[in-house]
């Protein structure tokens, strides 16, 4: 469920190096702070270079240099061309460069086709098995292409394999320990891999970070995630204050994290004002915590730029859709997302929490499991997969995962697994027994003033008194309805979307929102007008000029 998901936090992504590159962290900036060439267009003359070389010479070790171009998707067709012709030609070529210009040839390059990784036909092989062959292929030749290094890493950590992982990492950093995108992408797996302060002190130490927007913003979020103080909060405010000419896609993630900080301080107005600046050129990793925050600013998500970058935005549409109560989003985009950040198991808790909505228990342990295999003790997959054994009857196997919770997380997790033991209980007919359960469960999180959780444990037992004929089922659904009424979540409001219950009604929070603009229409001289700025609640995106 999303209310057991970890604090979202703007850390740095790690997307596939691909996607990355085509967004605007992957610009150089001038000296008056605005954007000049393009990572790609840096590389143009390297490239072209490395071609005419290779014209010359015919050389393998050239022609590995050209290949190792094509991790950047502006030059995968051209060096892949280069790879055709020296095949053609009968050029000296390597096993590992002819089977890479192959895979080149049969399928779009260090990117996973739209369609979802599918976990069940993972059993006994690696997942993601082509993409990790042809990374392999590319590494043997040129071992020394950081941003493949960085992909290969992600394919390692999902598989469970952090070691390996992390000596990729190590050996990007040290290839190109001035680029931004593997400083960002570094410190990201030190997250993942549980070094939140290693992760910290690498971006706060580095050089470039005093006048660097990216890694300002990493640097502050960063410093939250390991409990540190931030060195450029304060450093950051001035900066977006003194460098207002910069683009304001350079800003967006600087802009976001300051809004959070200034949230979290109760300074509600200074948050929102952030928070506008940032949503002017979202990029995804913003719009996806503007969704994720929107009832806290209460500001409306609209307008191009913004529904633009929603649109580019896996994660952003899952929890977009999550709130809208819209399941077969939520599946579609959880995939799309997992495809896009294998290490991650928020897509599968969100993916896996709907199957097991709709009782697909199968599909659903099929992708807990996926999960489990890059980390084998995340707390919210085996609850979700406790959960899911319990409604399957396989009483045996849920109280082997409710031990290892007890015995990773003890108190933390005792009402999930008071709950999980309560709808063992119903799945046998021992309904005296669960109810005693369900509500230690429920009084517990309610003393942890988790009131919203609780509500929906109370829905989640009215459905499983209903499933397995509990006698007392309708003083079970009416406790449900009220507590509820009370405290209502989305969690539980796509739970009744998918499996309602006639006795419980639910109804869409309408959230007081703000607009970061408006345009103002003058009908005498039939012209628009922008009015940027917050707005007042409620207020239209186009006002009429009255004389």
């Amino acid at each position: 469920m999303k209310l057991n998901l970890p604090q979202r936090r703007l850390i740095p992504r790690w997307r596939p190096v691909a996607n990355t590159l085509l967004g605007p962290e992957s610009c150089s900036l001038n000296d008056q702070g605005t954007p000049v060439k393009r990572a790609v267009e840096d590389q143009e003359a390297d490239f072209e270079n490395a071609v005419r070389l290779w014209h010359d010479t015919k050389a393998p070790g050239v022609l590995g240099e050209v290949l190792s171009f094509s991790v950047n998707p502006s030059f995968k067709d051209r060096s892949l061309a280069v790879g055709r012709e020296a095949l053609a030609t009968g050029a000296a070529i390597t096993q590992v460069q002819s089977l890479l210009v192959k895979d080149l040839s049969e399928a779009e390059f260090l990117q996973l086709s739209d369609a979802a990784f599918d976990p069940s036909a993972t059993e006994g092989a690696h997942p993601f098995q082509a993409p990790i062959r042809r990374l392999r292929a590319l590494l043997k030749s040129a071992p020394d292409n950081a941003l493949a290094l960085l992909d290969y890493a992600q394919f390692q950590a999902a598989n469970g394999k952090l070691k390996a992982a992390e000596k990729s990492i190590r050996t990007a950093l040290s290839l190109s320990p001035d680029n931004r995108t593997v400083l960002r992408t570094a410190a990201r797996f030190f997250v993942h891999a549980e070094k939140e302060g290693f992760a910290h002190q690498l971006i706060r130490r580095h050089q470039r970070t005093p006048n660097d927007p990216w890694l300002m913003a990493s640097e502050i979020a960063l410093a939250d995630v390991a409990g540190a103080e931030s060195v450029f909060l304060s450093k950051g405010k001035r900066f977006l204050h003194d460098h207002a000419k910069f683009s304001a896609a350079h800003l967006t993630e600087l802009s976001g994290v300051i809004a959070t900080e200034e949230l979290k301080a109760g300074n509600l107005k200074k948050a929102r004002e952030s928070q506008r600046r940032a949503l002017l050129a979202p990029n995804d990793n913003l719009i996806a915590q503007a969704v994720d925050l929107q009832q806290h600013f209460g500001i409306v998500l609209d307008g191009r730029p913004i529904t633009e970058a929603i649109a580019k935005s896996n994660e952003a549409q899952v929890l977009q859709s999550w709130l809208k109560m819209r399941p077969e989003d939520v599946q579609l985009h959880a995939q799309k997302w997992h495809n896009e950040e294998p290490f991650s198991s928020r897509p599968i808790q969100l993916l896996s929490t709907v199957h097991a909505y709709r009782k697909e228990h199968m599909p659903a342990m099929e992708w807990i499991r996926a999960g489990l295999l890059t980390d084998s003790q995340d707390k919210g997959l085996l609850i979700n997969l406790a959960f899911v054994q319990a409604y399957a009857g396989t009483k045996e196997k849920a109280t082997l995962t409710i031990r290892k919770l007890r015995h990773l997380y003890r108190q933390s997790v005792e009402p999930y697994v008071r709950a999980t033991e309560g709808l063992i209980e119903y799945t046998v007919g021992n309904f005296e027994q669960g109810d005693a359960s369900y509500d230690e469960a429920a009084i517990a999180l309610d003393a942890a003033r988790q009131q919203s959780i609780a509500a929906y444990c109370r829905v989640n037992q009215a459905l499983a008194a209903i499933d397995f004929h509990h006698p007392r089922a309708d003083q079970i659904v009416a406790l449900a309805s009220e507590k509820l009424k009370a405290f209502p979540s989305a969690d539980a409001l796509m739970l009744l979307k998918v499996r309602s219950i006639p006795e419980i009604q639910t109804t869409e929070t309408k959230m007081e929102q703000r607009r970061i603009e408006q345009w103002v229409f003058d009908p005498t001289t039939n012209t628009l007008t922008h009015k940027p700025g917050l707005t007042a609640i409620g207020a239209p995106s186009v006002i009429l000029h009255r004389a």
